[in-house]
């Protein structure tokens, strides 16, 4: 359970094509680290790995901000952007309201740690994932990045608008969120690349 990003992608892609996806978001991540979503290795810890092979990052994990519970969160129907320094000081400015398993977010906010779960994509796909068997499906492997919707969640959004509009059918974009929750990715995909304006998420996971 937690807010979570889906895709479906084909086992290998045009190295050529996943090579303009690496580049790209590679032009993307100081900007990311402008707007205050620094990016980290799988780990939490040391660089992002971008290259014509694969792309690896998470949020930073010692990234010095306040510790809070927040609980499984989830964004609210107006949210959007990232935490300012002054809004991670003050709950009340990041948290809309509560569901079942912990709060609503006005913004893209930590507990106290920027990374989660690990974002991986490939230009080959192994067969295996986090230890278990993948499984085709319609010629696909699924995979997934849950990021609570942490500040890095931004850049999860980004580079899969990204390889979306290079990979074209040959990833299927799903997510937790609504279309409204992927507007700042596009804007910044938009303004920095000249393209992502159009970007829609695919069909439903189900």
């Amino acid at each position: 359970m937690g807010y979570t990003h889906y895709w479906y992608v084909d086992p290998v892609f045009p190295p050529q094509l996943f090579a303009r996806v690496a580049s790209d978001f590679s032009r993307m991540v100081p900007i990311l680290a402008h707007v205050g979503v620094p990016l980290a290795g799988g780990n939490g810890n040391g660089p992002p790995t971008i290259n014509s092979r694969m792309i690896i990052f998470n949020g930073v994990a010692n990234c010095g901000h306040g510790r809070r519970d927040l609980g499984i969160t989830w964004p609210s129907l107006s949210a959007g952007g990232v935490a300012s320094q002054q809004e991670r000081k003050r709950q009340g400015d990041v948290a809309a309201g509560k569901w079942f398993a912990g709060a609503t977010l006005n913004t893209r906010v930590c507990d106290g740690d920027c990374s989660h779960e690990t974002f991986k994509l490939a230009q080959a796909m192994g067969t295996s994932h986090m230890g278990l068997s993948r499984t085709l499906k319609n010629g696909k492997y699924f995979d997934f990045c849950k990021t609570a919707y942490k500040p890095y969640d931004l850049a999860v959004n980004v580079v899969l608008i990204i390889a979306k509009h290079y990979l074209g059918s040959r990833i299927l974009v799903m997510s937790d969120g609504e279309s409204k929750d992927w507007q700042d990715g596009r804007m910044l995909c938009q303004r920095f690349l000249g393209y992502g304006s159009d970007f829609r998420l695919d069909r439903d996971r189900s």
